[in-house]
């Protein structure tokens, strides 16, 4: 999973080194072109800090994967602060979600696995026994 934050903070790092001269430059150091450059740093410098603080440090990763540079570049481009930040509260509703779907279906996996039957030590068993590993020495 891509931290669009992360990605963002690497162009900028080696966009600041004195003898980068400019999007171009780095563009091409990092095999995208000046448009993604741009897209990224817009995501550091349009949106709120605060947002990109926790979404630089947020440890997990769906939510990551969720605010993707894609998801933010719209609201890069949106004017007024407060604007950006309804659309985030929105965007984090959405995630909220997804991620409320994601854990029903895993508790649903979950209760199936519980269900199924395990295998018995029985000889008429439908499963193969453990294999025997042997170790062998070489000289």
């Amino acid at each position: 999973m891509v931290n669009a934050v992360k990605v963002a903070r690497k162009y900028q790092t080696f966009l600041e080194r004195p003898e980068v001269l400019g999007y171009q430059q780095a563009a091409k150091k990092f095999g995208v072109s000046k448009p993604v450059i741009s897209t990224y740093l817009a995501i550091l410098n349009r949106l709120p800090t605060s947002f990109v603080e926790w979404l630089e440090n947020c440890p997990d990763k769906l939510v990551v994967a969720f605010f993707s540079e894609r998801r933010l570049r719209p609201v890069t481009r949106i004017e007024g602060d407060q604007e950006k930040v309804n659309v985030l509260r929105a965007l984090l509703n959405q995630c909220l979600g997804e991620l409320e779907e994601e854990n029903q279906a895993l508790e649903r996996l979950r209760a199936l696995l519980e269900t199924e039957v395990t295998p018995s030590d029985s000889e008429d068993s439908s499963f193969p026994p453990p294999r025997a590993f042997r170790a062998i020495q070489l000289d």
